[in-house]
């Protein structure tokens, strides 16, 4: 199979990521990594509600400053983990991707979304900070003075403002995002290798990131806020 679809299963947590479900996912992409067949992987969400709501809350309430570091640690293993994945990995979003949810989008290489979905990242006006990449990854991906706007002022963008942005490459009918993006992964890949994909992800990614270090920096910094 050339394409995996990787379907993040908690509904009724919004999809909300929790230790078990980042490793989970980890090991999956290990998995699609370590197959030659796969070119590329598609993540959605379970159901059209959200796609992701980020790190589940409610588990870190219960954890200790030493777990809660931890989990945020290897949140940002697994967004790193997407980006220099050797496949080509697609974002399949339905309604809700917020905050964290935003942060696993931006780690893939496109976006599609489904005509009902809403993008934002909220932690700044609550006085937070996104701790897996989001801010610099969001300025990349739409540009230094609308991420400003998204993330200092907590604008929300609706479907179509989101593709107008670069942030999502296509909006399609509701409930068919993930349809269209293994749609486009099996197109965009018919007669792409593993190696040819990963060396042009490798010198994309390289090009796009004049000061990677700044931006650890920023994550390490979000950490210590916890």
């Amino acid at each position: 199979m050339s394409v995996v679809e990787l379907v993040i299963d908690r509904e009724g947590r919004r999809n909300a990521l929790d230790r078990a479900e980042v490793a989970r996912l980890r090991a999956a992409l290990d998995a699609a990594a370590a197959d030659e067949a796969v070119r590329a992987v598609v993540i959605a969400g379970a159901g059209t509600r959200s796609f992701c709501a980020g790190q589940d809350i409610k588990e870190l309430a219960d954890l200790t400053l030493e777990e809660r570091l931890a989990a945020t640690v290897a949140g940002q293993r697994l967004m790193d983990e997407i980006e220099a994945h050797p496949c080509l990995v697609i974002a399949a979003i339905e309604g809700y991707c917020l905050g964290g949810g935003l942060e696993l989008a931006l780690a893939c290489d496109a976006r599609v979304c489904g005509a009902d979905a809403t993008f934002g990242l909220p932690e700044v006006t609550r006085d937070l900070l996104p701790t897996w990449g989001g801010l610099w990854r969001l300025s990349r991906a739409i540009g230094l003075g609308r991420a400003q706007q998204v993330a200092l002022l907590g604008q929300r963008l609706d479907a179509s403002e989101a593709v107008a942005a670069g942030l999502v490459m296509e909006a399609v009918a509701a409930g068919s995002a993930r349809t269209q993006a293994v749609a486009i992964a099996t197109e965009a890949t018919a007669q792409a290798g593993r190696r040819t994909l990963a060396k042009a992800k490798a010198l994309l990614h390289a090009g796009a990131a004049s000061h990677p270090h700044v931006a650890r920096l920023l994550d390490e910094l979000a950490e210590t806020s916890l």
